[in-house]
This record gives C-alpha cells, sequence and structure tokens, in this order.
C-alpha cells in the first residue's frame, strides 16, 4: 500500500474535485478520481491507495452506496487503509 496515493470519490461537481485533487498534491500525494460514491460498487481495486476520501456532497441526496462498496470500504480500512469523509456521509 502506498501512502502517498489517495482516491478521490466524486464529489458530483468536477471544478471541486480538480480543486480538491490539486490540494493533495500541492501537499505531496497522488490523487486519482474516482466514479461517485453511490456508483462505487466495489468492483475498484482499493490495495494501491493508503486513503479514500468520500465527497458525498454536490451529491450527498442520491442516495446509499451499494451495498458492495460499503463492504469494500470496510475491508480496505480493516485493512489498515485511511477513510476520510464529510459532513454528509455521517
Amino acid at each position: 500500500m502506498c501512502a502517498e496515493q489517495v482516491l478521490i470519490l466524486s464529489s458530483g461537481d468536477s471544478s471541486l474535485d480538480a480543486l480538491t485533487a490539486a490540494t493533495l498534491a500541492r501537499h505531496g500525494y497522488s490523487a486519482e478520481i474516482g466514479p461517485q460514491y453511490f456508483q462505487f460498487d466495489g468492483s475498484l481495486n482499493l490495495s494501491g491507495y493508503g486513503a479514500v476520501l468520500l465527497l458525498a456532497s454536490q451529491n450527498w441526496y442520491v442516495g446509499d452506496m451499494p451495498n458492495r462498496g460499503q463492504n469494500a470500504l470496510t475491508d480496505f480500512v480493516h485493512r489498515g487503509g485511511g477513510l476520510v469523509t464529510v459532513e454528509w456521509v455521517t
């Protein structure tokens, strides 16, 4: 696992996602913008990431993350991966 690699689960606003990725880059992280949280179905291999940034902000109202995605994130955290969320996730 590479601590510098961060997966951003998209906020639904491409300019906000790009700004977030650029901010992370300025602090030494390599960020990849992935699917929106409600599209994250667990099929994306998280083993290359040190953390996942779940930005349910502009798209908070869409609905739940699929169960397979939730399970993949839970497994990722249990294996030592980091998970950062925003207000709407809680």
